[in-house]
């Protein structure tokens, strides 16, 4: 829009000035990607274990990401566009954040790992936080992150590998998983036996803490082990068989009152 009749000078002044202004915005588009790049590589590295060659790589930024000494891995999954949003967010703010094998990865400052995953929810990504680690840990925290974000869900939508540790093995087991283990590990067992084992493992074994319990004889104890174990596939002095026989247990339903 001019006041008046545009000169073919000044139209090829705008013409060139429109070039120009097309030059420098794919030029900087070009720097954003290698950026990302850079990055995503970096975080790469870190993951592996590879804390040096992660920061070498990092130098090469000319806008280079702060890395804290203690650290969480943040790893997320969502819509495309909500990562492609909070990326463009949190680079913002000079964090290392990359899109890693279509995942957001961001690596925190422990302090603030929280406060982040909690702003990752609210786009409506799903957020897995691993463990608190020195810098040249971060394979562990990485690793810690995609176990937390495997529990993530649209009810949960933050996990932290904390949780995890605190709800013990089975909050890492499938549950149909464990249900189809639980069904084919105790097939054969009645409720009396089922009552039986539970006491067991719950004695770690004193077959006359499960007498007193259960308020029987030792020998009927005795004779009611003999033949659960008939139905395993190996004896309850097997730690393996123990371990594999608590787990089967937790999976079923809690047994009426």
């Amino acid at each position: 829009m001019t006041p008046g009749r545009v000169s073919d000078r000044q139209r090829s002044a705008i013409t060139t000035a429109v070039a120009l202004l097309g030059l420098i915005g794919e030029q900087e588009r070009t720097r954003v990607d290698t950026r990302r790049q850079l990055r995503s590589r970096a975080i790469e590295l870190l993951s592996t274990g590879d804390c040096r060659t992660a920061k070498l790589i990092l130098n090469i930024e000319q806008q280079t990401a702060v890395i804290p000494a203690h650290i969480r891995i943040l790893r997320a999954t969502g819509a495309r566009d909500d990562i492609e949003d909070a990326l463009a967010t949190l680079e913002q703010q000079r964090l290392l954040v990359a899109d890693v094998a279509d995942e957001l990865c961001v690596v925190a400052q422990n302090g603030r790992a929280s406060s982040l995953a909690s702003s990752l929810a609210d786009t409506g990504l799903l957020v897995g936080v691993g463990e608190a680690v020195a810098l040249d840990a971060a394979a562990t925290s990485y690793a810690t992150a995609g176990h937390a974000l495997a529990q993530a869900t649209t009810s949960s939508r933050v996990v932290q590998w904390e949780r995890i540790v605190g709800e013990g093995p089975l909050s890492l087991i499938d549950p149909k998983r464990a249900d189809a283990f639980a069904t084919s590990f105790l097939a054969g067992l009645d409720d009396e036996q089922l009552e039986t084992l539970r006491s067991f493992l719950r004695h770690h074994g004193s077959r006359l803490k499960v007498a007193q319990e259960l308020g029987v004889h030792r020998n009927t104890v005795r004779n009611r082990l003999e033949a659960i174990e008939a139905t395993l596939p190996g004896a309850l002095d097997d730690p393996q068989i123990r371990v594999s026989a608590w787990i089967a247990l937790q999976s079923l339903p809690t047994p009426a009152e």
